[in-house]
């Protein structure tokens, strides 16, 4: 309450009237759904405020109120405060010296790794998303809950749960979002906006991962690898691939879900998903990346191949000690 109680206090202060609310590249529902909650409720505090994310926002969540406001800033302002919200360390929002653009720095976020960069650190490990962060901080605040703010929460939460699915699902992240449909947001609408319109290159691109799955020899660990030539054929979106690595995991006795994708510049991207043992946000922060115990990844330079076979060595260090 302490920490609530500061951030309560930088936001309520006449001296502070400017405020950027960023997260992190690649964006999630979490990441857009939290920025904009929070951008929402500055503005209703009568604050000036601006919402930032350095990348392209997923079509899936472009329904969502304010999102056509979110802007990309390059540090070429200065801010009373920045706000930046799931995010573990400042290397993901994207912004040069960010630290740099504002008087105060906060950091609210809900992974692990945190690196506490903020000059004022809200990190709460043991709760389904910064959704639900924000929700009790505006709570605190007494801020009436309008349903664009309510809209922007529940996908933050109904996304990073896995539709409530994932263990990181408490009974505080049911009784939060029971608070928010009683603000008139419908359920099943929210599910197809994000879950249910899909194009068809993503079906394909569906279709080409089953077709790519592979598995160890005790069968416990399962793995996609999409190079960058496959993926340029199939013009796919970013949002396209949100979700694909849960299909390896769903596998009878995978333990650990791996989807490997290539990128330009030979950068490879890393997604690790687990189902009740391994820590794959352990994993992920030693191969220079960071996340949750159950969902995680991480970015590596190199050949597809040669970072495959990496990060499996890697995760049946764990899986056999």
């Amino acid at each position: 309450m302490i920490i609530i109680k500061k951030i309560i206090e930088v936001i309520n202060s006449e001296n502070n009237n400017s405020f950027l609310v960023v997260s992190h590249t690649s964006p999630d529902g979490d990441a857009v759904g939290s920025s904009l909650a929070l951008y929402h409720s500055l503005k209703k505090l009568g604050k000036k405020a601006e919402v930032s994310i350095n990348d392209e926002i997923p079509t899936n969540l472009l329904f969502l109120p304010g999102a056509k406001n979110i802007i990309k800033f390059n540090g070429e302002r200065f801010f009373d405060v920045i706000i930046v919200v799931d995010c573990s360390d400042l290397r993901r929002v994207g912004i040069k010296n960010i630290q740099d653009c504002c008087k105060i720095l906060i950091n609210i976020d809900h992974h692990q790794n945190n690196e506490n960069f903020g000059d004022v650190n809200y990190v709460k490990t043991n709760v389904s998303s910064v959704g639900e962060i924000i929700y009790v901080l505006l709570d605190s605040m007494e801020i009436d809950i309008s349903k664009n703010i309510a809209l922007n929460l529940y996908t933050a939460i109904l996304t990073d749960t896995g539709s409530f699915r994932y263990s990181n699902t408490y009974p505080s992240t049911h009784k939060i979002a029971s608070e928010l449909l009683d603000r008139g947001i419908n359920p099943d609408e929210v599910y197809r906006e994000i879950y249910e319109k899909k194009s068809l290159e993503s079906l394909k691109l569906l279709s080409l991962a089953l077709k790519l799955l592979k598995v160890n020899k005790d069968k416990n660990i399962a793995w996609v690898s999409l190079k960058n030539e496959d993926i340029k054929q199939l013009k796919v979106e970013e949002k396209d691939f949100e979700g694909l690595v849960n299909y390896p995991r769903i596998i009878d006795g995978v333990e650990v879900a791996v989807l490997f994708r290539e990128k330009e510049n030979n950068l490879i991207k890393v997604s690790l998903r687990s189902n009740s043992r391994l820590d794959v946000g352990e994993i992920a922060y030693n191969l220079g990346g960071g996340g949750h115990k159950r969902a995680s990844g991480c970015e590596l330079s190199g050949n597809i191949q040669e970072i495959e076979k990496l990060v499996l060595n890697e995760i049946e260090k764990y899986m056999y000690k």
